[in-house]
């Protein structure tokens, strides 16, 4: 390995750990007021402003999918994956617009810090039923995610700098656990915010050095047409093909209105006046940066004429190793860890504060006082990154599938309750039980039906969320006292 990629690597996590700790002074910890609550360090006392809220949503949401799992599948299958990125856009757009405010303004009616317990105040759960279930969907499809940003780190560390996949992943996991303890929600988002910019400026710059040094887009067609892969959105405007394109790849905007590691960033908003501020940035935040990441595919047709060394995951890796000096190539492939990194620390918020608040406070030991909660929630973000870590093991599943489960397990389960939640005043508890069961459900089990029913592709989360609104619907009317 390199010397200028190992110092590239080194300095990188000690900025981030450095930026985690001094952020952390701005963090109220739970055992230095007895006054003081789980908002304070799982949401960090809804503080963030709409710059820090806007980046640390977006940033925390894209994950290494942005430089590998979608650069890939624009490589392999041309311009029918990019209405992946642009549902997701439309998807993000309505969920700023229509969730973000009004979820901001609920749970601090609600006085809760995660979906589950929401849910639990939300619809009067006094069982505990609702927030057990929750917590353990979100605990089973999070640690999937979180293994993707895992696997992400060790095939950039392994692939571009030469260390041991899980040398790799173990060394990532224990900065991010150093600044997440230390700050909580207040030190993830100031990181977010740093990496979110880093990442984009590399991200845009690559592709763009890339196209003028193959030739421009000349270049990209001719080479597209000899590998036989279409750049066009619509192959033809058969009904088929453009019903499939809604079923599937556009289908992914659905999963935003349930990502608990995003919208736990709409619940620590300082002010829902300025969320509006916050959509704009955020949405072009996302635009540069996903359109950035199709580029980077397209371009990677006409750079690599003769296919991609190892995975076609690793096309940003190798195009920018063999395209710049290890100096500026480490700092360029550094931009990943940031967009793992990013997606990591939010997550493993998301999980901690499942155990602490959802299974310990709502469950366990409801008169736990903050200290203690505090206490569990530490412990879970260690507990939280083994059980990531462990996922990560198999070094050979893709990151693409393995985002695309996670992405419609969590947004299947939750998406339908939190609109139904906020806009429909008929849905009770009986109700929100259904649509959580239901949801999961079909997005675990759709694809074994999904031949059976019709020989389209239909992503597991379209006819979830259907059917899942309809269970909602059906049973609040049902069980209405």
């Amino acid at each position: 390995m390199p010397i200028q990629f190992l110092s590239a690597f080194i300095i990188y996590l000690l900025t981030v750990l450095i930026i985690g700790i001094v952020s952390s002074k701005k963090a109220k910890p739970a055992f230095a007021n007895p006054n003081n609550n789980s908002t304070d360090f799982i949401l960090g006392n809804r503080s963030t402003n709409w710059f820090l809220t806007a980046l640390s949503a977006h940033a925390s949401d894209m994950s290494d999918w942005l430089f590998m799992g979608l650069p890939a599948a624009v490589y392999l299958a041309g311009g029918y994956e990019i209405w992946i990125p642009i549902g997701l856009l439309i998807g993000m757009f309505l969920c700023w617009h229509f969730i973000a405010s009004p979820l901001r303004t609920e749970t601090e009616h609600y006085n809760a810090t995660t979906l589950a317990s929401y849910f639990k105040n939300k619809f009067n759960d006094t069982s505990g039923i609702i927030v057990g279930i929750a917590a353990l969907i979100s605990f089973f499809f999070f640690s999937i995610y979180l293994s993707v940003g895992l696997k992400g780190i060790g095939y950039v560390l392994k692939s571009a700098f030469g260390l041991d996949y899980h040398l790799g992943i173990f060394l990532a996991v224990l900065v991010v656990l150093a600044y997440t303890l230390l700050g909580g929600f207040v030190s993830v988002a100031w990181i977010d915010l740093f990496q979110g910019t880093f990442l984009l400026i590399m991200l845009m710059f690559v592709p763009i050095y890339t196209f003028f040094h193959v030739g421009g887009w000349p270049a990209v067609t001719e080479a597209a047409k000899a590998k036989n892969v279409s750049l066009a959105l619509l192959p033809d405007y058969s009904l088929r093909t453009i019903s499939s394109i809604f079923l599937n790849p556009f289908a992914w905007c659905l999963g935003y209105f349930g990502m608990p590691h995003v919208l736990t960033k709409f619940m620590g908003a300082q002010n829902c006046k300025d969320m509006y501020k916050s959509k704009y940035l955020g949405l072009v935040w996302q635009f540069l940066a996903t359109f950035s990441a199709i580029a980077v595919g397209l371009v990677g047709i006409a750079y690599f004429t003769h296919g991609i060394p190892f995975k076609n995951e690793f096309i940003f890796i190798e195009m920018t190793k063999s395209l710049f000096n290890p100096w500026l190539g480490g700092f360029i492939l550094c931009a990943i860890l940031a967009a793992t990194i990013s997606t990591v620390d939010s997550q493993l918020l998301v999980l901690a504060g499942i155990v602490a608040e959802d299974f310990y406070k709502n469950i366990f030991n409801k008169k736990a006082t903050t200290s203690q909660v505090y206490l569990v929630y530490r412990i879970a973000l260690v507990i939280a990154a083994i059980a990531g870590f462990l996922v990560a093991w198999n070094e050979n599943s893709t990151i693409m599938s393995l985002v695309k489960y996670a992405w419609s397990g969590l947004g299947s389960a939750f998406g339908p309750l939190v609109i139904m939640s906020l806009y429909s005043k008929s849905t009770n508890k009986y109700g929100a039980l259904a649509g959580i069961l239901t949801g999961t459900t079909i997005s675990i089990f759709w694809d074994y039906i999904n031949p059976y029913i019709t020989d389209i592709t239909i992503y597991s989360i379209v006819p979830a969320y259907v059917c899942a609104i309809i269970a909602i619907y059906v049973v609040s009317k049902v069980t209405k006292r």
